[in-house]
């Protein structure tokens, strides 16, 4: 269970107190952060980046996307809207310029879906502040998935004996993380386990935990509980064949 003093997807807060005269300041939203220890923390991790082979424009794409998910956290629908008749008024130009898409798509994907079959007329249906909402959401989730996938693809073909010939190559359509033709072996596994979910959905409603987040925190009680068990087995594994000392854990 997160304290108080954590935080997560910190390389937001980095960006934001990234110094504006850097090659990414263009990047940074109107609301800027002013924290030193951030700053500094963003000038470590784009050196880190280079120290990998990332190239600059690699590096810009890279954030383009982190400083659209930022401004889509801040994107807002009128929540007096529920009349699907008439469109949702919304601005989404910083994010469609973000992202390098055209801003019409972009507005018509968040405020509208279209229903229709093959070889049938293609009816579009606004939607509501809410569901504008929850699909901007989804969006956002979907887009941080990708970036991170790749990324995690990236480090590993540099960090493998034999580099990939596409490893510089970043696209958020690849979310293979091996690739066994080539004989890469080395990869880097990252678990990120959410923590036990203690709210409510509804906290206002004063009701306490729904089935829905029992199941959840189950699995993820037992999904920690293989990391561990596959961790201090392949530790103990170790020990024993190099003729460590040491006291087994069952």
């Amino acid at each position: 269970v997160h304290d108080g003093s954590e935080t997560n997807f910190v390389v937001f807060e980095q960006l934001c107190a990234a110094s504006p005269e850097s090659p990414l300041g263009s990047l940074l939203p109107a609301a800027a952060l002013e924290d030193s220890r951030r700053s500094q923390q963003f000038e470590t991790l784009v050196a880190a980046m280079e120290k990998l082979g990332m190239s600059a424009e690699t590096q810009q794409s890279v954030f383009r996307v982190v400083a659209a998910l930022q401004e889509m956290s801040q994107l807002t629908f009128d929540s007096s809207h529920s009349d699907e008749s008439t469109a949702l008024s919304f601005d989404s130009s910083r994010v469609a310029d973000l992202l390098g898409c055209s801003n019409s798509t972009l507005h018509a994907l968040l405020g509208s879906r279209r229903i229709g079959a093959v070889h049938e007329t293609v009816t579009v249906v606004n939607f509501t502040a809410k569901q504008a909402t929850r699909t901007c959401n989804e969006l956002a989730k979907s887009l941080y998935a990708r970036l991170f996938a790749c990324l995690c693809r990236f480090m590993n073909s540099r960090l493998s004996p034999e580099p990939a010939p596409d490893a510089e190559e970043l696209s958020l359509n690849q979310s293979k993380l091996d690739d066994t033709e080539s004989g890469v072996v080395g990869i880097v596994n990252v678990l990120d386990l959410p923590g036990l979910d203690t709210v409510p959905l509804q906290a206002h409603s004063g009701e306490s935990l729904g089935f829905d987040q029992l199941c959840s925190n189950y699995a993820d009680e037992r999904l920690h509980n293989l990391f561990l068990t596959c961790a201090v087995k392949k530790a103990q594994s170790d020990y024993l064949k190099q003729g460590l000392r040491w006291d087994p854990i069952e």
